[in-house]
């Protein structure tokens, strides 16, 4: 579970069928109904956002390998004074 403040309710209503699973699968997980409905909005709406994300960051280490000649040679303490140029 996220260790943010969570500040904002909603309600909604769900078939029985669907409540009886969820309250099941939150049991199995250890886990609340609430975590796994939260879970669920984040991996269908921002999924992209995240992978986008990690996509920049994964560029941008690219970037950096091509910009150190031989990074082979360097110890990690020249790297990470390399890369506090940028």
């Amino acid at each position: 579970m996220c260790m943010c403040m969570l500040n904002k309710r909603t309600n909604f209503l769900l078939k029985k069928e669907t409540w009886d699973s969820l309250k099941s699968i939150s049991k199995d997980k250890n886990t609340s109904i609430g975590d796994l409905i939260r879970r669920a909005i984040e991996e269908v709406y921002f999924k992209e956002n995240i992978n986008e994300v990690k996509r920049k960051a994964i560029e941008n280490t690219i970037k950096v390998r091509r910009v150190i000649p031989n990074i082979a040679k360097y110890s990690y303490k020249d790297l990470i004074n390399e890369g506090r140029k940028y």
